[in-house]
């Protein structure tokens, strides 16, 4: 089977977007669970009662601003001209990320013992998902 790479340059240049997007998932993913854990486990004896939605509000809000700037600048290369398409679009797919997770995670927090397993299973899921998504209608146009 042949490959689809003709020279050497095009699959390293492949390889190197797929690696830095990995570093920039495993960046924003420990920046998104160390904050809903911090916040599941420091308020599930308080009086303040902060659920897992509000948990993975904050959280998914801070990973995704996280995730954003890392990938805009570092993972596909946008330059600044670009910053507003591709912000829109990012926002709109964080959007209903964060919708999609956090119903998934509430849905299956009942049935697993501890809503951090719910959030492990969830976001490994949906990464598959946002790469490509990110990859293909994100930052489509501004890959170098």
């Amino acid at each position: 089977m042949p490959s689809r790479c003709t020279s050497i340059a095009p699959c390293a240049a492949s390889c190197a977007v797929i690696s830095d997007t990995a570093t920039s998932s495993i960046i924003s993913w420990t920046i998104d669970f160390a904050l809903f854990a911090i916040l599941i486990y420091s308020f599930s004896h308080s009086t303040l009662g902060v659920n897992i939605v509000i948990a993975q509000l904050i959280s998914h809000s801070v990973a995704g601003m996280t995730n954003y700037l890392i990938n805009h600048f570092w993972v596909f290369k946008n330059d600044k001209t670009k910053s507003k398409g591709s912000a829109f679009k990012y926002f709109s797919w964080w959007l209903t990320q964060l919708a999609v997770s956090t119903s998934l995670i509430g849905f299956l927090g009942h049935y697993t013992s501890h809503p951090i397993y719910a959030k492990v299973l969830v976001d490994f899921s949906l990464f598959f998902a946002s790469y490509w998504i990110q990859q293909k209608l994100i930052f489509k146009n501004n890959n170098k």
